[in-house]
């Protein structure tokens, strides 16, 4: 998810539909970025979550999940990890949507949602 995120599209079987196909360029499929996106370090981490073979992956070794939580993609100079931050309710978000309208259809199934609960 996060490839797709930041370059806009999968990394692997972006066109194709049948599962098995889908599958296979996963297993087999090289990784390529687009020339645009040039964040070196978001390349490092990103390489590292799809490694093949697994074993190799970022987050796969003896120290798990903290080899992910301490890769240089979250860090924040001079301050405590991305993590604690985020876990301390002390990072600021980048966005914060503006009041909600009821012209805003991309809420239309939250509220349905909600609606269903009670």
């Amino acid at each position: 998810m996060l490839f797709e995120f930041v370059c806009g599209y999968l990394p692997f079987g972006t066109n194709l539909v049948e599962p098995r196909q889908v599958c296979s360029a996963v297993l087999r499929g090289k990784l390529k970025f687009p020339s645009a996106y040039k964040d070196e370090i978001g390349r490092d981490l990103i390489k590292g979550l799809l490694t093949q073979p697994v074993l190799k992956r970022l987050g796969a070794g003896v120290n798990g999940l903290q080899d992910v939580f301490k890769h240089p993609f979250f860090e924040i100079p001079g301050q405590a990890s991305m993590f604690d931050k985020l876990l301390g309710r002390e990072l600021e978000p980048p966005y914060t949507p503006g009041p909600w309208r009821r012209s805003d259809s991309a809420r239309t199934c939250v509220r349905a949602e909600r609606r269903r609960e009670t």
